[in-house]
């Protein structure tokens, strides 16, 4: 293996030379593992609920695809609310809406899927998969983040109380 050199045109980009990605997360292979992953999730849900369960209703299905709405809202607002929160210059909140831009082409497909497979299987009567969808989102962007901000705000008083 070759040594990658590296070129630097803004704070936003760093990007090697052979236009591979040095983020992890942007890799074309796990882009694609996770939307084959995905669809796979969302074919067996609706494999399961065609030959599983009784009935179907609409607002159950639409429960789990309005969780999947609300997670990627709050995931997409989650770097600049916490931007703001620590008091990040704009140029740190450019660069980190950068790196988020880059990444929801891995993260947002599952949540979707997931928001469909949870609708799917709760409106063919399994009505715990949107509850647990919907906890987990809950608990993923909201509860999980206060505690991390209450950590970060902590930490940030207790370095400007040592600051001279």
């Amino acid at each position: 293996m070759g040594r990658t050199r590296w070129r630097c045109s803004s704070v936003q980009s760093v990007i090697p030379r052979d236009g591979s990605s040095p983020d992890p997360f942007t890799r074309p292979a796990l882009i694609a593992f996770q939307w084959i992953a995905t669809l796979l999730c969302v074919a067996f849900a609706c494999v399961v609920a065609a030959f599983d369960g009784s009935g179907w209703q609409w607002l159950l299905f639409i429960w789990g695809i309005a969780a999947a709405a609300v997670a990627l809202v709050l995931s997409r607002r989650s770097v600049t609310t916490l931007g703001k929160m620590i008091n990040a210059s704009p140029q740190q909140l450019e660069v980190a809406s950068a790196r988020q831009a880059a990444r929801r082409k891995v993260v947002e497909p599952p949540m979707v899927g997931f928001g469909v497979v949870a609708g799917v299987l709760s409106a063919r009567g399994w009505w715990g998969a949107d509850l647990a969808f919907t906890i987990a989102v809950a608990f993923s962007f909201l509860v999980i983040p206060r505690l991390v901000l209450r950590l970060l705000r902590g930490r940030l008083d207790a370095g400007r109380r040592r600051a001279p």
